[in-house]
């Protein structure tokens, strides 16, 4: 069901009018090699925020390493992980952040979507 979540997320991004594509190749270099489509990114919007989209029960720690190594491949500051497997949105949106000190803990480096009552 991710790719649905997907097209449909992606089209009313652009409705709004947001540049946004779609399993955006993410490129690694190995020993000198250049691997052009090692990775790809379920959104890219605006070539600033990485949206990846999950319909899992739980994201699992595994999930957000690898969105942070996606990250720290683009030179990208955020993402947002949108799990569409919980009971809501809210509970299910997740930011990562990729510009925070290696030093810093876990729970700085990786954020739940702020609720109303706590504004970020």
């Amino acid at each position: 069901m991710e790719s649905v979540y997907e097209a449909v997320l992606a089209h009313e991004l652009e409705i709004r009018g947001l540049r946004v594509r779609r399993q955006h190749p993410v490129r690694i270099v190995h020993s000198g090699r250049v691997f052009k489509e090692a990775f790809r990114v379920d959104l890219l919007v605006e070539d600033t925020v990485m949206v990846e989209l999950k319909s899992v029960a739980k994201i699992e720690p595994v999930f957000v390493r690898q969105i942070l190594t996606y990250l720290r491949l683009m030179k990208l500051p955020v993402a947002l992980v949108l799990n569409f497997g919980c009971l809501t949105m809210m509970a299910g949106t997740m930011r990562v952040v990729n510009d925070v000190p290696p030093n810093a803990t876990s729970r700085i480096r990786i954020n739940n979507v702020s609720r109303a009552s706590n504004p970020a």
